[in-house]
């Protein structure tokens, strides 16, 4: 019950979202016509362009993350800068009237344009849109907190939610209503007779692992062998993995014909700059261990490992400049779309990781070899969700745990889902 609540509370995020923007749209026509009755004649007539204008604002704002339910760091809106405003709204723009104007032949609906995405991204780069709708959420819930896994401080520092009417005991007077949430771990299932009772009488609750699942995106690791079977991330999810061998057969070559002559011309620039091969290969594990030779765009200085095997860093001194610039946009993971072209990766997936690399972290991190269940992704999950993974252990829990979420919870929505940001993460050239 409590897990649809969820589901429910962030279907009505993005509901709302839609709503707030549509509802810009209109009062933006209102003030271009400055007539009710012209306002009406002109949404009626202009329809469906002005609803291809309200998706596609929509869909440029969750890519580039002004609209989304799930929050990586404190404060991420504040550092949407006026340079990048003005780039959105570019793009919106630019989106919006090339459509309007070439597949509707709407050249009117284009006039308005300029105004709407001024005002509808300058709304959304003012309010925290999605920490006010969860805090209001949360500010009217009340959690009875029946966990001693894990405190709700540590659930803030380590996740990053942050739950608000906290209490440690039901009263007398309560009775079972939405408005209150009883979050649990299995230690307190079998040891409180009153908390048995209270799930009987019908009060809605929800175990702290699936708290976290659908809260901050993730599996947590700690958690695996007690609240997850091993068999949640094994075997085959047919209709999915099938569709996803499709779209990887359909999209990945339509994808390197429009991207290739752009980052194959970086690329060459790039050898001026540095010579040596402009392609790159390295060995990396596929799914099950498999091993093949992942085709990249080079972007360190040549012989870059000859002291040695070891991770990129975040600013490591042997990426030259343009290909760090490369790595910003992504343009070197291009080629790539090579493997996807093959079947040796798919374009959703975990990071394909070198597979010395697995074994050392196998030794480590128990569970590690689950991410090789699926094929690795041109991008995924881990990669728009959390930024850089370096050798620390630490680290590779948490990509770990991101990888994990979306093999469990894998679905085509969820493919599009991470596409879309995937094009954020470009637009804000946030690649490493």
């Amino acid at each position: 019950m409590s897990k649809n609540r969820l589901v429910v509370k962030r279907f009505l995020f993005y509901t709302l979202m839609f709503l707030i923007i549509t509802i810009i749209l209109i009062v933006s026509v209102f003030i271009h016509e400055k007539n009710l009755f012209r306002t009406s004649a002109y949404i009626t007539t202009h329809l469906y362009p002005i609803l291809s204008i309200v998706i596609l604002t929509f869909v440029m704002l969750y890519a580039t993350g002004m609209v989304s339910y799930y929050r990586k760091r404190p404060g991420t809106w504040r550092s949407f800068n006026l340079l990048q405003l003005i780039w959105y709204t570019f793009l919106s723009v630019l989106i919006a009237y090339g459509i309007t104007s070439i597949i509707f032949y709407s050249n009117r609906v284009g006039r308005s344009i300029l105004l709407y995405n001024f005002i509808i991204l300058s709304f959304f780069f003012i309010i925290n849109a999605e920490h006010f709708l969860k805090s209001t959420i949360r500010n009217s819930t009340t959690y009875i907190w029946k966990c001693n896994k894990i405190t709700p401080e540590e659930l803030s520092n380590q996740y990053n939610i942050r739950i608000h009417n906290i209490r440690y005991d039901l009263s007398p007077e309560d009775v079972p209503n939405n408005n209150i949430v009883i979050v649990y771990d299995n230690e307190n299932v079998i040891e409180d007779r009153l908390f048995m009772e209270k799930l009987v009488e019908g009060f809605p609750a929800i175990p702290i692992s699936e708290l976290i699942e659908l809260e901050a995106g993730l599996i947590p690791h700690r958690f695996i062998g007690e609240f997850y079977r091993i068999s949640d991330f094994t075997g085959v999810k047919y209709f999915t993995d099938g569709t996803k061998v499709i779209i990887d057969f359909i999209l990945a070559p339509i994808l390197l014909l429009l991207l290739f002559p752009l980052a194959f011309t970086v690329a060459l620039v790039h050898k001026m700059e540095s010579p040596g091969p402009i392609f790159f290969k390295q060995l990396r594990a596929g799914k099950n261990g498999e091993p093949f030779y992942l085709i990249k765009f080079r972007t360190m200085i040549q012989n870059a490992e000859k002291h040695g095997r070891k991770f990129a860093s975040e600013n490591d001194p042997r990426v030259t400049k343009i290909g760090r610039i490369m790595r910003k946009l992504r343009l070197d993971e291009v080629p790539q779309l090579i493997n996807v072209v093959k079947g040796e990766m798919s374009l959703i997936g975990p990071r394909p990781e070198r597979p010395e690399f697995i074994e050392k972290f196998s030794k480590q991190i128990p569970y590690y070899k689950l991410r090789l269940e699926i094929k690795p992704g041109l991008t995924g999950w881990a990669q728009v969700h959390y930024k850089y993974t370096g050798p620390r252990i630490e680290e590779q829990i948490r990509r770990l745990e991101y990888d994990l979420y979306y093999i469990k919870n894998r679905n085509i929505l969820l493919d599009m889902i991470v596409l879309l940001k995937t094009v954020g993460v470009v637009l804000k050239a946030e690649g490493v």
